[in-house]
Parts: structure tokens; sequence; C-alpha cells
């Protein structure tokens, strides 16, 4: 485990509320936490744009479930690929918020896409039209 916390059940907690953003959880304790094997890859930092896609649909339905992920400006550490969907994982520093900006904060992780992840910020635009304009970039 990587988890500076003392106990990883608050970590736990959180994962079990992302499912199925997140990997299931079977079991967890003070020191472990025992899920889903997933058997894809980690996000790579050249993804493509279908890559780009699953990691930001995955981001916004964390988003609707009011879980913010504190460490996903770094999708290459915390989003995995397995076939045709994004696991987003490690939610050791993870809150729950009102209004989470997962999305944003995956857009902001790319040069090309700042603007667009201002624009989604300031509700400019809506994720539908967020994806179609990625193609735009990627």
């Amino acid at each position: 485990t990587d988890s500076p916390k003392p106990s990883m059940e608050q970590e736990c907690s959180y994962q079990r509320n992302a499912f199925p953003v997140s990997p299931k959880v079977f079991s967890c304790g003070k020191n472990f936490i025992v899920m889903q094997r997933i058997n894809g890859y980690m996000f790579p930092r050249k993804p493509s744009v279908e890559e780009v896609k699953l990691a930001l649909i995955a981001a916004r339905n964390l988003e609707l479930l009011h879980v913010q992920h504190k460490e996903i400006a770094r999708p290459w550490k915390n989003v995995m690929i397995d076939k045709d969907r994004a696991f987003i994982l490690d939610y050791d520093s993870a809150t729950f918020k009102p209004s989470p900006n997962n999305v944003s904060k995956i857009l902001s992780s790319f040069k090309e896409t700042r603007e667009l992840s201002i624009k989604y910020s300031k509700r400019e635009i809506d994720f539908n039209k967020l994806l179609e304009l990625i193609n735009l970039y990627f």
C-alpha cells in the first residue's frame, strides 16, 4: 500500500461509494483493501482520443456520485483502461463534494485541453459538447 494514512478504512469507504467507476471492493480493513482485478493498462501519457474520452466519462460518472478525486490531475497514475471503459483508482485523498471537478482536472493535465477545461468549468459547454470537441485536440 502507498497510503500515508494510519488506516485504509476511509479510502475503502470512498472506493466503495465510487463503484462502478472504481474497482469493486470485496473486503477491507485497517491495512488492506481487497478489490476487483482490472486486466487493463495504465492511462498513457500520450493517450488516444478514445482513451481520453473513456477517462472523461469515468470522471464525469464520479462527479455524479459527488466524489472528488484529488489526484485525478495525473490520470497516468490513477486511471486504468480496460477494454471499453476506464476505472479510477486510489481514493486515499478523495472527498465528498457537492460539485466535484474531476473532468476539469483531467482536462487540465494536458496543455492542449486547458482552454476546454476552463470553458467546461464555467459551464460554457456541457459534457456532451465537450466529448464532441475533444476530437479536435487529440
